[in-house]
């Protein structure tokens, strides 16, 4: 049996931490009395497991990357401010802390799915990019300029939910409806 802990505990070699420990017939149930957590964490059984392979796929996120900081250059070296749209920024956020570490002025993070944003949140945090990245629990299609998106809009679009088809997630539904409301005329 596995048992997760109400959140994020940094231990060092050498720590002592005092367990308590409750039984009935059914189940044994470890918790800390006097813990202090990084973090806390909400059990999540919705939580989609695909978003850990999506982290240790270096070669794919390594291609993201450079996409995104060519791209983000080109638009710098145009003299263009970068305001990106990530559709879909799962658990990580990770390209929109990439769009953010390659100059993008800012970053919205979407994300429908409430602990996969919770988690995103905590994660730019931990990254020291919510100055520049605001992650919104929302969904793409429903975005707003001047509430969720900067008054002008992004000119940038990131989406990574792609398949062979681009009809996976009603990808091309939602590009449509960022168009509609969020996006300016000339995005990237």
């Amino acid at each position: 049996a596995v048992q997760y802990l109400s959140g994020i505990l940094p231990v060092e070699e050498g720590d002592v931490a005092p367990l308590t420990c409750m039984h009935n017939t059914v189940r044994i149930r470890f918790d800390l009395d006097e813990a202090e957590y990084v973090s806390l964490a909400r059990p999540d059984a919705s939580f989609p497991q695909i978003q850990f392979s999506y982290l240790g796929d270096v070669g794919r996120n390594e291609a993201y990357c450079a996409a995104i900081e060519r791209v983000v250059a080109r638009m710098k070296r145009r003299g263009e401010e970068v305001h990106a749209l990530d559709m879909g920024c799962g658990g990580s956020a990770l390209l929109a802390m990439m769009a953010a570490r390659a100059g993008a002025d800012s970053v919205v993070a979407a994300e429908l799915h409430d602990g996969l944003c919770d988690t995103a949140r905590h994660v730019v945090a931990q990254n020291g990019l919510s100055s520049k990245v605001t992650v919104v629990n929302r969904d793409i299609g429903l975005l707003e300029r001047g509430k969720e998106v900067r008054t002008q809009g992004a000119n940038l679009v990131i989406a990574d939910f792609f398949d062979a088809g681009l009809l996976h997630d009603n990808f091309l539904f939602l590009l449509e409806k960022a168009k509609r409301n969020v996006l300016q005329s000339d995005f990237a």
